[in-house]
């Protein structure tokens, strides 16, 4: 199965390494070690997951299952309608940006380097977004932290 880059709203600042994931097990396993990096700030920053309909978020029950306390949820995912990109505005404007500038029509993402997802990943962190009032992803995220810490 060709690799994936898993795009979420929440950009994940300060990762060493981006994660190239491809399956709806690779998801869970992300959000697992988020929960864990993070703490009790998780539950904060990461409320509300809006995901379209791919097979890499089909296991609804395990990205809403906590993996640091047994039997509670970690957050409560939406999914949005069939071919109802306006239910996802801004990410799909983002989705443009990127697949646009960078990874066009036809990439082969098992031949993107971690070094080229990494590039991506500092541009689109750092774009300042009318939405944000001009901030970039990475100062809303920092002050969503701040506050929720």
């Amino acid at each position: 199965m060709d690799s994936m880059l898993l795009r979420l709203l929440f950009t994940i600042i300060g990762e060493k390494q981006p994660t190239l994931l491809s399956s709806g097990s690779s998801v869970v396993a992300a959000l697992d070690r988020l929960e864990c990096i993070y703490g009790a700030v998780f539950y904060e920053i990461f409320k509300t997951p809006i995901v379209d309909n791919g097979s890499e978020f089909a296991d609804a029950d395990g990205i809403e299952r906590s993996a640091r306390h047994k039997d509670a949820k970690r957050t409560t995912v939406y999914y949005c309608h069939a071919y109802s990109s306006c239910e996802r505005g801004t990410n799909e404007n983002i989705n443009r940006m990127i697949w646009r500038r960078q990874f066009p029509k036809g990439t082969d993402f098992d031949k993107v380097t971690v070094a080229e997802v990494k590039c991506v990943e500092t541009w689109l962190n750092d774009y300042p977004r009318e939405i944000l009032s001009f901030m970039s992803s990475a100062e809303a995220f920092k002050i969503a932290f701040d506050r929720a810490a």
